[in-house]
């Protein structure tokens, strides 16, 4: 693709109508957000433990809901509340617009508790103090965790409550998600400030998307990495809308593939769309009975016989 092409479509994507009458922050990406939750919902695997922490959208102009946070591998940006499972698949996002409220009117100044039944709160002295409430784990069983012990100057194990071990197991989701993400990231830049958010959900779409796919039985018979996967998804996308060629043109087809079913995905052999059979100019084996023939498929760039072409494409 052209600069100009590329320029040419980016002129164009826009996410939400100008004529909105909402006046988030966020206005822009909403419609997008939206659809996106919906489909993370309607895609989730069923998982139990789920975890919700702070992601950051790098971006680095300005914006009334940009984020500065200090000590995070990315301080400037946009920050959003995600929820996800403990592989990285993100079922929720909510971007951080900034404080909505100071102190509650109604409780005023001093403090407030609530108490619910069935919830248990342990306060666990490591390091720090860390405080973990609970609705299904307790103290029991004790785990054992080693901590560095200045004393004795070694390393010593130390009891530790069973929430907590459990806390820790599954509680890294998000980072997860952020480093599949961070992995192989889109680099395009533009002026335009919802550009990096945008960017950030088409790869969050791709990691999940990826992290489906290795949960399927096509993965145990070819697995795929997550660049492995990403090129064939573009694979498939090129193949499924490219142009035709100009009629007259010199055919330039490439040598015979020993595996067809591994350079046409099966989307694209099986979507009955543009599959037109035209003579080359030299003879190649066919890529169903492996007998020559000069006839070629346009889309699939594979040769194939007459005959042997609704078989091949069904």
């Amino acid at each position: 693709m052209s600069r100009n092409d590329s320029d040419q479509i980016l002129k164009y994507l826009h996410h939400a109508s100008n004529d909105n009458p909402e006046r988030s922050k966020f206005a822009r990406v909403t419609p997008l957000i939206n659809l996106l939750k919906e489909r993370f919902l309607d895609h989730f695997p069923i998982e139990q433990n789920l975890s919700i922490d702070e992601s950051m959208c790098p971006y680095f102009g300005k914006h009334g809901a940009e984020q500065c946070i200090r000590g995070k591998p990315i301080r400037f940006g946009f920050k959003q509340w995600v929820l996800a499972t403990p592989l990285g698949y993100i079922v929720n996002i909510i971007p951080y617009e900034g404080a909505t409220g100071g102190v509650s009117k109604v409780n005023g100044l001093g403090y407030s508790h609530d108490r619910v039944n069935g919830i248990i709160a342990v306060e666990w002295n490591d390091n720090n103090v860390v405080t973990v409430a609970s609705t299904k784990h307790g103290v029991q069983p004790l785990k054992t965790a080693k901590r560095w012990s200045a004393a004795n100057k070694t390393m010593i194990n130390i009891d530790q409550p069973h929430l907590i071990n459990v806390y820790n197991s599954i509680m890294g989701g998000v980072d997860r998600a952020d480093q599949n993400i961070g992995a192989y990231q889109i680099q395009i830049r533009m002026k335009k400030w919802w550009w990096p958010l945008f960017a950030f959900y088409v790869d969050a779409s791709m990691q999940n998307a990826w992290l489906l796919y290795r949960q399927t039985s096509a993965a145990r018979s070819q697995p795929m990495d997550q660049l492995a996967f990403k090129r064939a998804i573009v694979h498939v996308f090129l193949l499924r809308y490219k142009q035709d060629r100009v009629v007259g043109r010199p055919f330039t087809g490439r040598g015979p593939c020993t595996c067809i079913s591994k350079r046409v995905p099966d989307e694209i052999r099986r979507d009955k769309v543009g599959h037109y059979l035209e003579a080359g100019p030299t003879q190649r084996i066919c890529g169903l009975c492996k007998k020559n023939t000069k006839m070629v498929c346009e889309k699939c760039n594979v040769r194939v016989h007459m005959k042997c072409s609704q078989q091949f494409h069904a």
